[in-house]
């Protein structure tokens, strides 16, 4: 499943580092459910970011710069994304989605988080550029908050990792009362209970940098006039349903489905046999 957590801060964590390694080592401690069993926690500090991740932290060289990825998720289209870094002359050296992931950004830049397509959220730091991504997938699929205190930017995957940090107050403001009495599990995109506690949205990005603080929407879903007829519907449809399917599970000699008696999961059935 993985999970992460971590902040930002303007002036040098170093100068306090076990001030500051506790705790992000406790932030990540509320996690401790995310991991595997061949996983173990991954903590690093370095003069601006703490970064923990119940996987492993991805680090990579490029260039004269370093970029560090924590990922919770996982990306269906990765034939397409090693083609495409093919045409720039990159090519992973490992089938770890992290450095896939880190390779398509640094070809494309923020334009890369359109062509990722999956259930996933990530930290994405520039370390030299002192910048921070925290991206969310088009669908939110996969949670991502933060927390955005002065010169103190926090994020997580839960938010009870945020709250594992003493600059986080667990307040429940007129807000979060509304959203505690809607009709759940619906909520306003962005808001969550706490006061303090921000989440990103489907689709979008929020960067972070000594600049400031920005969020920005890299994909949305589009209402266009309907010009294809009964037929094509059917073909059209059929396909994207199936592609779908396959892109998250592979073919196998025997393979099981249990229906909720909706109609997505008999679809889904009869498209894999």
């Amino acid at each position: 499943m993985g999970g992460f957590a971590g902040f930002y801060q303007k002036e040098s964590l170093l100068s306090h580092s076990d001030y500051h390694y506790n705790h992000l080592n406790k932030m990540i401690q509320t996690q401790k459910h995310r991991e595997t069993s061949d996983t173990k926690s991954n903590l690093i500090l370095t003069n601006s970011y703490a970064l923990a991740c119940t996987q492993k932290v991805q680090t990579i060289r490029m260039y004269d710069k370093t970029y560090h990825l924590l990922l919770c998720g996982e990306l269906y289209n990765t034939e397409e994304l090693t083609a495409l870094l093919e045409s720039y002359s990159l090519t992973p050296e490992s089938d770890e989605l992290t450095e896939l992931i880190l390779l398509t950004f640094f070809a494309l830049g923020e334009e890369a988080f359109k062509y990722f397509k999956g259930c996933f959220s990530f930290a994405l730091i520039v370390e030299e550029e002192n910048v921070l991504y925290l991206v969310r997938d088009a669908l939110g699929c996969r949670p991502a908050y933060y927390s955005t205190l002065n010169d103190l930017f926090l994020f997580a995957t839960e938010p009870k990792a945020l709250l594992a940090h003493p600059a986080v107050d667990s307040v429940v403001d007129n807000s979060g009362i509304r959203e505690l009495l809607f009709l759940g599990p619906a909520h306003t995109p962005g808001i969550t209970l706490f006061r303090d506690i921000k989440e990103v949205k489907p689709g979008h990005f929020v960067k972070v940098s000594a600049n400031g603080f920005i969020e920005n929407m890299y994909w949305e879903l589009k209402a266009l006039p309907h010009t294809d007829s009964y037929q094509e519907t059917i073909e059209k449809t059929s396909h994207l349903v199936k592609k779908a399917i396959l892109q998250q599970a592979k073919p196998i000699s025997e393979i099981g489905c249990l229906l909720s008696g909706g109609i997505d999961s008999p679809v889904a059935g009869y498209m894999i046999s």
